[in-house]
């Protein structure tokens, strides 16, 4: 165990930090600093005491004043831990840049040979990126300078460049600039799912894009799993003007409720408590997101959110720890006549099947604890949001937590096609009159009146 900051070490360190007892990854990034002209650095081990909950708790809140206020961040993207230090050695002239002339094909000139994928070999998939706790420190340090596996990069707001290509990367191959600039980041990222443009839904764009960057990251703590985003969060409320939830926000809370898992590897809730069933920070997988925030003529909203609210375990940190929540709803609930069809065993992709017919998909967030649920039916569709543009339903599955308790915990997303809405509006007036008859009042128009109910 590298030398660390505790309590029974405190007033030794405040003296000497001896720099030979240090991992080899802060040595040499403490050599690093007079080569940047800098004379500090910042390390989460010897700055925060690191037996000490108090310290942790008020430290980790300040994440984003700290990060946000570096100069720079030295990355030791290749490192699998502290023993491999920054410097490798390696063969300079295997990264100069390729340059070819080429006098035949329809476009003769001259050329760059580039590697394939060369920021995500060497950022992107690397064992520094693995770590949760990273992507915030990566998005909040104004400049990233990054030990990779066979040369340096650089990241800003304003270039993504290595040493190959110093000047910046390419066309076509450098990647979304890490801006926290929703109408930067935001915006690209909405038009990547093919969203119409929406300055004022581009902070939502900025969020998903870093929900779904961070859930790839690993946890050592699964306790951490909001403790360790609070930095980017805080900076993100700026933009959002709007309350946090356990990794959503108020504002287009119904939307935000329609994130999915990740269908290429396992998924699982977690065992410790980390925050409502009903948020992403729930599961342990990669989230996503595909910016579910849409614009007000792209869709007709079927639930109704009373209040929703979340208990922090510290209060000091409004986008820290959780130990409940619960969102108070109005809407609208199938149940009898729709039931589940596993795709194939050990998947949590499951064809939604009315009347024999298979009308849509279902991802439930964790298939190897609630396998039996699939099997027994014993589950309710919760429809959200009638996406017009996308020519379909979507909503989330839920499981009663105890008979006629009136709560509920997420169970998984559901998506309808349009051809099979009346088939489903059919069964939710059923649900919740016990006919299958249309409505009369303006309140009970083809879905059936709707219902209160909480999801925990």
């Amino acid at each position: 165990m590298p030398l660390r900051l505790l309590s029974t070490n405190l007033a030794e360190l405040q003296v000497e930090i001896p720099v030979a007892r240090l991992s080899r990854t802060f040595q040499d990034a403490i050599q690093v600093l007079p080569w940047l002209g800098l004379s500090y650095i910042w390390i989460d081990s010897l700055c925060i005491i690191q037996d000490s909950a108090q310290d942790w708790a008020k430290e980790s809140a300040m994440m984003a004043d700290i990060y946000s206020n570096s100069h720079c961040n030295i990355a030791a993207a290749h490192a699998a831990d502290g023993t491999y230090g920054c410097f490798i050695e390696r063969d300079a002239g295997l990264v100069a840049p390729l340059k070819l002339d080429l006098n035949w094909g329809s476009v003769p000139g001259v050329y760059y040979a580039v590697p394939p994928g060369i920021w995500d070999k060497e950022v992107m998939e690397t064992p520094l990126n693995s770590r949760a706790w990273v992507c915030q420190e990566r998005y909040l340090a104004p400049r990233n300078l990054i030990f990779g596996k066979t040369q340096l990069l650089w990241e800003c707001h304003d270039c993504s460049a290595c040493e190959t290509f110093p000047g910046g990367l390419p066309p076509g191959v450098s990647k979304m600039l890490k801006s926290l600039d929703p109408h930067v980041s935001g915006a690209a990222f909405r038009r990547r799912w093919s969203h119409p443009e929406a300055p004022e839904l581009d902070v939502f764009g900025l969020w998903d894009e870093i929900v779904e960057q961070y859930s790839k990251g690993q946890l050592t703590f699964p306790g951490d799993k909001l403790v360790a985003l609070s930095g980017l969060a805080s900076r993100i409320q700026k933009n959002v003007q709007s309350d946090y939830l356990a990794g959503l926000w108020r504002k287009h809370l119904p939307d935000q409720l329609l994130w999915l898992v990740e269908s290429r590897v396992p998924a699982e809730r977690l065992a410790l408590y980390t925050a409502p069933s009903w948020s992403w920070a729930s599961v342990h997988n990669v989230i996503i997101k595909e910016c579910w925030v849409a614009d007000a003529e792209d869709r007709e909203m079927l639930l109704e959110i009373q209040e929703a609210k979340t208990q922090l375990v510290h209060e000091a940190n409004p986008f820290g720890q959780v130990k409940a929540g619960y969102i108070r709803a109005r809407g609208y609930l199938a149940r009898a006549g729709v039931h589940l069809q596993q795709q194939k065993p050990h998947s949590h992709i499951s064809d939604l099947v009315i009347e024999d017919c298979n009308v849509g998909k279902t991802w439930a967030d964790s298939y190897k604890r609630e396998e039996d649920a699939v099997a027994h039916h014993g589950l309710y569709y919760l429809p959200i949001d009638n996406k017009k543009r996308l020519l379909r339903i979507e909503g989330l599955v839920l499981r009663e937590k105890s008979i006629g308790s009136g709560e509920f915990v997420r169970f998984g997303k559901f998506t309808i096609a349009e051809g099979a809405i009346k088939s489903f509006q059919a069964l939710c007036r059923e649900h919740s009159t016990g006919s299958r008859q249309d409505g009369t009042s303006e309140d009970t128009k083809d879905w059936g009146p709707k219902l209160e109910f909480t999801i925990v």
